[in-house]
């Protein structure tokens, strides 16, 4: 995940597995940019957030 939010300019910081601030960060800031809740927290179901951060 850290790394496709990289991609598109999202800073997650370093890619070191876990999920931390900047993680979270970096959803909460593309949460923001494409839909209305901006939680920082990835969506449960498989494979969304990664298209949804692809895309």
């Amino acid at each position: 995940m850290q790394r496709a939010l990289a991609g598109p300019g999202y800073d997650p910081g370093p890619g070191d597995g876990p999920m931390g601030a900047g993680t979270r960060a970096a959803v909460r800031a593309r949460q923001a940019a494409v839909g209305p809740t901006a939680d920082g927290r990835p969506t449960p179901e498989p494979g969304v957030a990664r298209r949804s951060i692809a895309g």
